[in-house]
């Protein structure tokens, strides 16, 4: 069982690996991922081992607060909490920061004036009065220590729980400072000593914590921003909905209770509150969150709708097909954050290298400090590399450099109907260099039209159609469904088959009113034991058809061949196109479907596709995807139903396109909403884009490290450059290495072609 929860209190890298350390060795989480950018924490868990209530127990025991997720629509409910509670406690963030910033202005124009020997009025004048000085310096520094006092609390607390963080550092830091600060104010105040011998670390401690605080408020803005798309998609859930009761009475009701059945009426511009077919009206639907397609669509009897969509223009009725978790709209929404909280490769590099950067940050600033305090005996010098290196040592950069990344990719790919379930797939995607597509529905229009009937025995057309159409009535097989439109277009009737036998790769059994038909290609025929005779003519038939480009199946009745249909497919119109550009760059082309080779060939001439690999089963095509892996080809599949989950699990990564089917929709990494296959190739640009952003962002922080921990350390004074990393200066160019990465991340926030 999986389930999202949202998390309070992180604040960097180190502690969401230590959180999703922690919660891996949990007897009953088979898994857990942690993710910094949308503080939130996704747990696939065995609740017949562990219970919801003792994960959320465990959580908060590691001091972290929790928002524990709802079922239904209570999910929306518990969203909306959330989001009410980041927007209440951002306003207390910006006014606390609004404080620290107004104080820290003066508290550097005063504890600049030494450094810069600039002037400063004599009552406040650190040569006339530098008990004044001190004791301004404190009352400025105080305000900015009560407005980021939590990370005192929280800093110190991880310090002796032995799982030191960023607040740690800050705490640390700052701690030292204003100690430092106070004893020195002491000697002046009360003993009349020089400030030459007591330095002041006010002006250090009050740019600490003001700066961490305006790059919390930064970062957590830019989160937020990202998080509009997913609030959008949670209140597309209502929270009531009309029930038409059997005795035709109306009643409200939660869309949580409603159950397959069930009839709901829809008032005008209202949104739908489950998946289910209209039985009753006729309105214009408004279904661009599905389809991308902001043109509102007509809708009548028969036709299905979807949560979330919004009915325009007249009342409908709509009988319940799926309700609660079960709606296409909770699967978007649990794909996206499903996807947020997936790691690639350079997010778990990352990962591994910030939850040593903590420890190895504290133990570079003590042994720094300590080896310049035994070279020179100067202990404010040594005091301001301590405090230097804690602050560039803080892995709030490397932290957000991949997170932010994935929750603005994953963000920005949703506004265009692409929902990316795994995001190492990103990596995935960027590196192929071999697309392989299923043809029909992928490729194809899907939408098959009758085109031959061919009787073999002595039952009229309309009959064998008839039958035909009712052993196919429960199969969503392209084929199946062009075969059932035809009799329906005929007004043939259609019973209900009972039982029906799928054998795999050949075709179906099924017995329709006491009478036994066998549909399939001439391997079932062979399997049925028909006569040699009768297979030999249906062979002959179905080959001259498919040089048509048609697809056949033999229809056999009580072991007796009665007829052949043909159907005839279609490429998408912007199939060749694509397949091009593809080709442009660099990418191999095939097409693996389980279509007569005929049939195959003829549509990938139209679309300018020259490797074909046909008549393959469904069992048999993850071993395809896997042979051409052991060519060391790095395989992107495209399908669209149940046919290729095996393929997409077996490729590198897997996109199941249009309307795909559960299982297909479980084993793809990517999921196109729309069947445009132009979304492939925003896919791809959005994979390059993503990877790019995260590699720079990667060198960002690692160069910002590398250069400016060993200034911090005061490596340049062993060359007699007399530069030190101030501390001030520390703080400046920590903010500005969060900043950097926060705004090259931005940069994800529109795709554009």
């Amino acid at each position: 069982m999986k389930e999202r929860f949202y998390i309070e209190g992180m604040h960097c890298a180190s502690c969401a690996y230590r959180l999703q350390k922690h919660l891996k060795k949990i007897d009953g989480i088979k898994d857990a991922s942690v993710n910094l950018a949308s503080e939130s924490v996704f747990i696939d868990y065995n609740p017949d081992i562990i219970t919801l209530k003792s994960i959320t127990r465990q959580i908060r025991n590691l001091g972290y607060e929790i928002i524990v997720p709802g079922t239904n629509s209570s999910k929306r409910q518990s969203f909306e909490r959330k989001m009410r509670r980041k927007r209440i406690k951002r306003k207390l963030r910006k006014n606390q920061l609004i404080v620290a910033l107004v104080f820290l202005a003066p508290l550097l124009a005063i504890g600049l004036s030494p450094l810069l020997h600039y002037p400063l009025p004599q009552p406040i004048s650190y040569e006339y009065n530098p008990v004044s000085f001190c004791i301004l310096q404190l009352i400025l520094c105080a305000p900015i220590v009560f407005t980021g006092r939590r990370y005192f609390y929280l800093g110190w607390r991880k310090i002796f729980n032995l799982h030191p963080n960023v607040d740690s550092l800050v705490a640390l830091g700052a701690s030292a400072s204003l100690i430092i600060s106070f004893v020195s104010s002491a000697f002046v105040i009360f003993k009349g000593s020089s400030l030459e011998n007591n330095p002041l670390y006010y002006m250090s401690a009050g740019a600490i914590i003001a700066m961490i605080m305006l790059g919390r408020y930064i970062e957590n803005r830019s989160r937020s921003t990202s998080l509009h798309a997913l609030e959008h998609l949670s209140t597309l859930i209502p929270l009531t909905c009309t029930l038409v009761t059997s005795d035709d009475t109306h009643k409200e009701v939660s869309p949580s209770s409603l159950k397959e059945g069930d009839i709901v009426s829809v008032p005008v511009n209202m949104i739908i509150p489950a998946d289910g077919v209209i039985i009753k009206g006729v309105s214009k639907i408004e279904e661009s969150i599905f389809s991308g397609n902001k043109t509102p669509v007509l809708k009548s009897t028969d036709d299905r709708v979807l949560a979330g969509m919004l009915n325009l223009e007249n009342p409908i009725h709509i009988k319940i097909e799926k309700s609660g978790n079960e709606t296409m709209l909770n699967s978007i929404i649990q794909m996206i954050e499903e996807g947020e909280n997936s790691k690639p490769h350079l997010g778990r590099l990352a990962d591994k290298v910030s939850a040593w950067a903590v420890p190895v940050g504290l133990a570079l600033a003590f042994i720094s400090a300590g080896l310049w305090y035994i070279l020179n005996q100067n202990y404010e010098f040594a005091f301001n590399i301590f405090i230097s290196v804690l602050v560039i040592a803080c892995p709030v950069a490397i932290g957000l450099a991949i997170p932010l990344v994935i929750l603005f990719a994953t963000r920005g790919a949703t506004t265009h109907g692409i929902l990316i379930r795994r995001s190492n797939s990103l990596e995935a995607i960027k590196n192929a260099d071999t697309f392989v597509f299923n043809l029909t529905g992928t490729l194809t229009e899907g939408v098959a039209v009758v085109t031959d009937i061919i009787r073999t025995g002595t039952m009229s057309e309309d009959d064998l159609l008839a039958l035909t159409a009712s052993a196919e009535s429960l199969s969503k097989h392209p084929l199946a469904i062009g075969i059932v439109n035809k009799a329906k277009e005929r007004n043939l009737q259609i019973n209900t088959p009972d039982p029906v036998r799928l054998i795999e790769g050949e075709g179906i059994e099924a017995i329709v009113n006491d009478v036994r038909i066998d549909i399939g290609n001439y391997k079932l025929m062979k399997l049925i034991n028909l006569p040699e005779e009768q297979i030999s003519k249906g062979l002959a038939i179905t080959r001259e058809l498919a040089l048509q480009g048609k697809t056949t199946v033999m229809i056999a009745i009580e072991n007796q061949l009665e007829g052949i249909i043909a159907v005839a497919d279609k490429p998408r119109p912007e199939a060749r196109e694509v397949i091009l550009k593809l080709e442009k760059l660099g990418k191999d082309v095939i097409i693996l479907t389980g279509e007569h080779s005929s049939t195959a060939l003829n549509i990938a001439r139209q679309i300018n596709v020259e490797h074909v690999i046909a008549d393959v089963s469904s069992r048999n095509r993850a071993r395809q995807i896997r042979k051409l892996q052991h060519e060391n080809r790095k395989v992107v599949m495209i399908g669209d139903g149940f046919n290729d989950a095996g393929a997409l699990a077996q490729a590198n990564a897997g996109i199941a396109i249009g309307s795909a089917d559960d299982i297909a929709a479980d084993a793809a990494d990517v999921v196109l909403l729309n069947r445009n296959l132009k979304l492939l190739l925003m896919l791809i640009h959005i994979s390059r884009k993503s990877v790019r952003n995260m590699k720079e962002n990667l060198f960002l922080t690692f160069i910002y490290n590398l250069i400016m921990l060993p200034i911090a350390g005061g490596i340049l004074f062993l060359f007699d450059i007399h530069f030190l990393s101030d501390p001030l200066i520390a703080v400046i160019v920590m903010f500005l290495g969060s900043l950097s990465v926060i705004i090259n991340a931005s940069r994800l926030r529109k795709f554009k072609l």
